[in-house]
């Protein structure tokens, strides 16, 4: 096996998908080149998103439960459900999208972040983990993998 074949493999090991039973041996061909995120469209959507919520100044101010903040909020939803998601709000304020696995008894993968930021937080603060984590699951799409477990885009409070 030569080195780069060895870091393939190894990787989804290290990541304690393999060791989880979250991935199928059989998910991913390793003698392929493994799928990979559009940073582009990342960070497009991290422009988006930025608009969501701009003072009289022009700076960023999506702070929860404000207006930019709802607005964004939709957005968000929208984009979730166009990638096969049905996003729900739990009772804590979470936006929850998931996708289904193979095996509904394993327990979901859960990542993200926040969308809403603190005045003058920057458009990066918590966007990047949620459109990182919507991201993830537009190139699962894509590629046509699907895994064992649920897996699933969240949007968390802060």
């Amino acid at each position: 096996m030569s080195r780069r074949a060895f870091i393939k493999k190894t990787a989804f090991t290290s990541l304690g998908l393999t060791a989880f039973g979250w991935l199928d041996a059989q998910t991913i061909s390793f003698s392929q080149s493994l799928p990979k995120v559009s940073r582009q469209r990342i960070e497009d959507r991290i422009q988006a998103l930025g608009q969501f919520g701009l003072d009289e100044n022009g700076h960023g101010y999506r702070v929860a439960y404000t207006q930019g903040d709802i607005a964004g909020r939709k957005w968000f939803m929208d984009l979730m459900s166009k990638a096969g998601l049905n996003p729900r709000i739990d009772a804590g304020g979470n936006i929850i999208g998931r996708r289904a696995g193979k095996n509904s008894a394993l327990k979901p993968i859960a990542f993200g972040s926040h969308i809403d930021m603190v005045p003058d937080g920057g458009n990066y603060d918590g966007a990047l983990g949620s459109l990182s984590a919507l991201e993830v699951i537009e190139v699962l799409n894509e590629n046509k993998i699907i895994y064992r477990a649920y897996f699933g885009s969240y949007r968390f409070w802060q």
